[in-house]
């Protein structure tokens, strides 16, 4: 649990530098892209909203390829997904059951 809430502050920590240099223009300003394993990330941010998911009595779990991959920033994607699980958490009723899932379509 320490390492995910250290693992979390951090990823925090460059929201705030992106998020500052959205206030403050910068050439070349650009969030790294790279390649992600899309199960693994899932998995970090189930990791990460277990103990909440616990706390509301909600089954939280992950269905992805382990070789999904994805080009993305990982802080932004991770913020992203954590965000619709928690809005997910939090409007799911006591014994219900979240599924994160990811899946390719269309190639």
């Amino acid at each position: 649990m320490l390492a995910s809430t250290l693992e979390e502050c951090e990823r925090l920590g460059r929201l705030v530098d992106q998020l500052l240099s959205l206030l403050v223009p910068r050439i070349n300003c650009h969030p790294a892209i790279e390649e992600l394993n899309v199960e693994e990330e899932l998995s970090a941010v189930r990791e990460f909203l277990e103990a909440a998911a616990h706390e509301a009595g909600v089954a939280l779990n992950v269905e992805a390829s382990p070789i999904l991959t994805l080009a993305a920033n990982q802080d932004l994607f991770r913020c992203a997904v954590g965000n619709l699980v928690s809005n997910a958490l939090a409007h799911t009723p006591k014994d219900g059951r979240v599924i994160i899932r990811a899946r390719a379509d269309n190639g």
